[in-house]
Order: structure tokens, then sequence, then C-alpha cells
């Protein structure tokens, strides 16, 4: 079989110009135009030696050396993670711009080429992925009760050739677009995120759970239960979990009528008594315990918390009001002309229409009754557990899913994955697993952060990942004229307060750090220079 490595250059017929095979058979040693030029006289070291000292303590650059037996793609992979974290994006084109002003991971500090970039995007393969999935699993916690929160999301694309891409139902509430689906598993109980999978756009959450429950059943989890949205309630979800014997948490759905039969049970015996107050989330719940499938053999005894929240309820019923008035406006411009029958289905839920012969729009008036029967739920919900516990310990369990929502908020807005700017399958996945180990690494130094929220130190409004990732930034080294590259300027307290509390690097280590540091890229810029 042949195989095409490059093209002959048009300038020179004597030389190449290779392309994304080449590496496979000849490797890049020779590639020395993959190479960009010299770097800055002032690099920015501070989020380095954290981010390394983060990736060393997750062994992230272990799991990746055994994943891709290339030294050059494995620093150049974590170089992407840190450019993500640092400056938001995912544009490889300004990799080089990032490179030029900080130290990296690659052999020698190499600063590759935005081509370089390319080419490893397109040779990582799925079986480099998995091998790395599979490590980070292995050495995850499988001694204690995990709960694992599951969310999906979407994105949209255009790129022809990427397989996955197909017409389905976005989360923004768009009509059918080409998308593609990502969901993420969260450990709610150490803050880590484990596993991610990428699936065509066509197919629904709902019928997700079973292939991500399989999934963890092959990564060797036992003890654990699942957190769910309302997406992902279904009698034959529910049956999957208890057949493997995992436990869950999830929100039923309230527009079920079974569901409404659970809440209007338990409706006017807890929402004003003091017992059944939950003071963290200012509401009142109860717990009820019962089966709720009739076709259920085994007689599976559930345990179905119904809540109420007053604040909700009249914040929904003022919202649906004052939705009522405009729709009772713009009705109104509509009598007495001609409208199509069709035009009116979103009205047709709370009004009722009166038509003339001419079948024009005769009056309208609003369904009181419709109205009062969707007040009459307002601000009550239910959250099923397989597993015993009050109310309160359910919801704070269900509260912790907000994490991999945030996950998603975070990969979208802070790492700049809301589009994956690629136009291949295999340059899709490979971003999607720099990006993966990106949330991983910044998802710890939010957690960092969170078990400092309490030090006198450190004001609040500054324990933000952006804040903290500004403020080491301005740690930086700077070239002298002879003697290579030396701190600029000794740290701030608040720099020290930052690296000891958050991080756990003590002023003597970290001017440990940063003299290695130093030292390393002197050795590097002396050895290029005498070669």
């Amino acid at each position: 079989m042949r195989q095409c490595i490059g093209k002959l250059s048009e300038s020179d017929p004597e030389r190449m110009i290779p392309n994304q095979h080449y590496p496979k058979y000849f490797g890049i040693e020779h590639l020395a135009d993959t190479l960009c030029g010299d770097r800055s006289c002032t690099l920015s070291v501070g989020t380095f030696i954290v981010l390394n000292k983060i990736i060393h303590d997750y062994k992230i650059d272990e799991y990746l050396k055994t994943a891709i037996p290339n030294d050059s793609y494995v620093g150049l992979f974590l170089d992407l993670v840190s450019y993500e974290i640092i400056c938001g994006s995912n544009v490889m084109q300004h990799y080089p711009n990032y490179a030029f002003k900080h130290p990296l991971f690659t052999p020698n500090m190499n600063i590759f080429s935005d081509s370089f970039v390319g080419t490893m995007l397109e040779n990582l393969s799925v079986d480099h992925r998995q091998c790395f999935l599979n490590q980070w699993n292995q050495e995850r916690n499988k001694r204690e009760k995990i709960y694992v929160s599951y969310d999906s999301t979407n994105r949209h694309s255009t790129a022809g050739d990427i397989q996955m891409v197909e017409f389905g139902k976005p989360k923004d509430g768009k009509t059918d677009i080409p998308i593609i689906n990502q969901g993420i598993a969260y450990d709610c109980t150490f803050r880590e995120p484990l596993f991610y999978d990428s699936y065509p756009g066509s197919i629904v959450d709902v019928s997700m759970i079973t292939h991500m429950v399989e999934k963890a059943v092959s990564y060797g989890y036992e003890n654990i239960g699942f957190i769910l949205d309302r997406g992902y309630f279904a009698k034959e979800n529910l049956f999957f979990m208890d057949y493997h014997n995992y436990d869950f948490v999830i929100m039923a759905k309230g527009n079920v009528d079974f569901i409404r039969g659970l809440i209007e049970d338990a409706m006017g015996t807890f929402e004003l008594e003091r017992e059944f107050l939950i003071p963290k989330f200012h509401l009142q719940g109860t717990t009820v315990k019962k089966k709720i499938f009739e076709d259920d053999d085994r007689d599976q005894i559930r345990f179905i918390h119904v809540y109420y929240n007053e604040l909700v309820a009249a914040i929904e019923r003022r919202k649906l009001e004052e939705q009522i008035t405009r729709w009772e406006k713009e009705l109104t411009k509509c009598l007495e002309k001609k409208v199509l029958s069709c035009s009116l289905d979103s009205y047709r839920r709370f009004f009722k229409f009166k038509f003339n012969e001419q079948n024009q729009l005769e009056s309208f008036s609003a369904n009181n009754r419709a109205i009062e029967d969707e007040k009459f739920w307002y601000g009550y919900f239910c959250i099923i557990t397989s597993s015993e516990m009050t109310a309160a310990e359910a919801l704070k369990l269900y509260k912790g899913r907000d994490s991999s929502e945030k996950l998603f908020m975070i990969d979208k807005s802070f790492l700049g994955n809301h589009c994956y700017r690629v136009e291949s399958q295999s340059s899709k996945d490979s971003k999607e697993w720099i990006g993966f180990v990106a949330e991983i690494v910044r998802n710890k130094i939010y957690t960092c952060l969170m078990n400092c929220k309490d030090n006198n130190q450190i004001k609040s409004n500054e324990l933000t990942v952006p804040a903290i990732l500004g403020e080491l930034e301005k740690i930086e080294i700077s070239r002298q004229l002879e003697g290579g590259y030396h701190l600029s300027y000794p740290l701030t307290k608040k720099q020290k307060i930052i690296l000891s509390e958050c991080f756990n690097i003590s002023r003597e280590n970290a001017m440990t750090r940063l003299l290695d540091l130093c030292k390393t890229i002197n050795a590097i810029e002396k050895a290029s220079k005498s070669s």
C-alpha cells in the first residue's frame, strides 16, 4: 500500500513539503521547519509552576507518556492544555504566540509551529486516547462510595468530514441543526472529571444512560451512585442501574402523570410545617416510600422526595401572568383579521378563540381554568433515590450535579471550546481529549481555591480562577545581557499567599522551582547557541 507523505516544493524541486502522514514513517527529527524562532526575553512562569505541579501530582504526564510513544507529542499536548487554560482559547494558530512568552513542556522547550500542531492533532488516535482514559480511571478512588454526576451538551458544526455531525435538537432551543453531542461523568465526592464520550447529534440524552453505565462498569467502578437530571428519567434507565447494583439520585419529570400524583398526595402535609424546613436551601421537603412503576414485578421500593419552594412558586406565577399579558397584546392586534389556525397553536393552552364567517378572529378570552391548573404545580418538584435518605440529603446530592454543568460552562467559556474549529474527525477527537485534560487541571485549580474560601488572607472576590491566573502570570523571568534568565522581581505578598495557601507551594519551594526553571532554560539557550 502506498501513502502520500507530502508534495514537492514549487520554489525548490529538491525539497518536499511534508503532510500529516510524514511523521508516521520518518518521525519529526527531520522537520526543521516545524520549529519556530527564538523565545521572548521575558517569560511568564507563575502559572506554569502551578500547572506543572498539578499535572505531576495527578500523574497526567506519566499517563500521556504511556499512551503516546512520542515525547514531542506529549510535551506539545501538555502545552496545548496550558494554552487553553491560560489564554482561554483553542485556536491553534495562536499557540506559537503563547509558546513565545511561556516555558514549555516540549523537549528542550521547542516552539513548534501551528502546522505541526495540526499534524499532531491528526496523528493522535483512538487507541492513544483510550489508553489515557483507562489509566486515569484505574487510579481513581474505588474504595469509598462516590456519586457521579452525568450530563451532556452539544456543539454546532457544519464540517462535512466529521462523522458524528447529525441533525438533532440542541439545548439552546433552536430547530434541528447539525450538532455533535458530548457527555461527561464527574465525581462529585472527590470533585474530579472521570470520563467523557461523544455521540452523534441525532441521539437523545435519555438513551445514553445505558451506554454510560456500561462504560462505568468497564472502568471497574462498583461502589457508586449516579446523579441525573430529569432528561434521563425513564423506567428502562432506572431498571438498568438496578441491574448493575448502582444507586441513583434523579430529578423526576414533573409533567408525568404518576409523578404529579405523588406530589398531589403529599400536598398540604409539609409546606407549612417547620419540621420539614431545609434551612440551607430555604424550602420545604418530605419523603415517602413507594413503588412507582406498576409493572415492576420486583416490588422495588423507591424513596420519593417532594419539595416546595414558596419563593420559586411566586416568581413562576408572576412570570406566567406577565406572559399572559404579552400574549393578550399580541392577540389584540390580530382581531378582525384572517389568522391561520396553526399560528395560534402556541396560545391555545391558555386562550379560547372565536372566529366569524370570514374566518377572521372575532374575539378571544383567557382560559382561567387552564391558567389556574398550571399555577397549581408551581414551586413543587420531586427527586427519586434508590437508597434511603432524607429529603435534605437527597437535595444536597442533587445540587452536587451543578459541578458537571460548570465543566461545560468552563469548557465553552474559559477554554474556548464552544466550537471545534476543525474539519476532520481525528482532529475533533484530539481537541476533545486536550479539552478534557484541560478541564481536569482547571477544575483542580478551582477546587484548590474553594478550599481556601474561608482564608481571611485572600479576598473572596479574588478567589476566581481568572483572577488567580492573572496574578500568577505576573511572575516573570527576564533575560539579562549576561548570565541568562533571572527572576524579574521578588514575589509579592499576594503571590506568596496564593502559592502557599491555595496550591501548597511554600515561598522556599516556589523560589527553588523558579531557580530550577531558570537553570533549565539557560542550559537550553546555551546549548542552542553552541550548536
